[in-house]
């Protein structure tokens, strides 16, 4: 496998038990024609990962979930918390109840 530049694409679906996005955040300053700046804050997706509990998981109580979902974002954070010239951030999203 060569390694090189590419947009790859991660699915993530509204039925999904949990996702776990790595991200940039990014800051822009625009120079306007009076000298003063506009700033820009936005945040860029690296990585999502989309986890889904199946059936031998059904024991399972939501914050034992929650704790398992943690564990890998904090493991992500390790790994990403010396990025050089990057400020990175990990979320959590929970879908606990989507089918109501």
């Amino acid at each position: 496998m060569k390694i090189e530049d590419q947009t790859v694409e991660v699915k993530v679906w509204n039925h999904n038990d949990a996702v776990v996005f790595v991200y940039e955040h990014h800051h822009n300053a625009t120079k306007k024609e009076d000298g003063t700046y506009t700033y820009e804050d936005y945040y860029q997706v690296l990585t999502a990962v989309p986890i889904n509990f199946g059936y031998d998981d059904e024991g399972l109580t939501e914050e034992e979930k929650y704790a398992k979902v943690k564990t890998l974002a904090d493991a992500l954070a390790d790994v990403y918390q010396y990025e050089p010239d990057s400020e990175m951030g990990v979320s959590i999203y929970m879908n606990t109840h989507p089918y109501l």
